[in-house]
């Protein structure tokens, strides 16, 4: 199981560090005469791919180790193990991972469908629903509301489908966003 876990986040972290080339993408694309705003929103996207990526790296820096030595632990520690797991688990989810990270990636998503409703409507309309349904996440941290915050986590799911879009697109016609192969934003 410990094995299977690391794995996971191996693959957690890999994810994360994906959505980075795209958020420089964008900054590269949109940059002329856009630096201002497209500074923040680039900051934003590319904080969220590394405090996702710091999550699991802690994460895993400590439950394999915890999975292992649970079963060689006396029954009377067990349960301190389990708490100790637990803590853990609840200062990255609630504390990085929710609601900073969300935060970040939902200011990002709002930008950049802002900027892309005028040259790709479907894109941008859904990287604007992605940010905005995010935005609950943090707003549920705020207030308390676990309800509003699990609510704004299925911005979340919304992600994958944005960037298999985005790819997809890119890979049709690279010309699509304005960038032809081989100008100095294509490198």
């Amino acid at each position: 199981a410990a094995a299977m876990f690391h794995a996971s986040m191996v693959f957690d972290l890999l994810a994360y560090l994906s959505l980075a080339p795209v958020v420089l993408y964008f900054w590269a694309l949109f940059k002329p005469g856009r630096e201002g705003l497209l500074s923040l929103y680039t900051f934003c996207g590319v904080a969220y791919s590394l405090l996702g990526s710091m999550g699991a790296v802690v994460i895993d820096a400590v439950f394999p180790q915890l999975m292992t030595n649970f079963a060689s632990t006396p029954a009377t520690q067990r349960e301190t193990l389990q708490l100790i797991a637990r803590v853990l688990y609840r200062a990255v989810e609630h504390g990085i991972w929710n609601p900073l990270e969300v935060l970040m990636v939902s200011i990002w998503f709002l930008g950049i469908g802002l900027l892309l409703r005028q040259t790709k409507a479907g894109l941008g309309i859904l990287a604007i629903v992605i940010g905005a349904v995010g935005l609950l996440d943090p707003l549920g941290w705020i207030i308390g509301s676990d309800t509003v915050l699990s609510i704004g986590g299925f911005g979340n799911i919304l992600i994958p489908v944005w960037t298999t879009w985005f790819g997809i697109i890119l890979l049709r016609n690279p010309l699509s966003f304005g960038i032809e192969k081989g100008s100095e934003h294509a490198s």
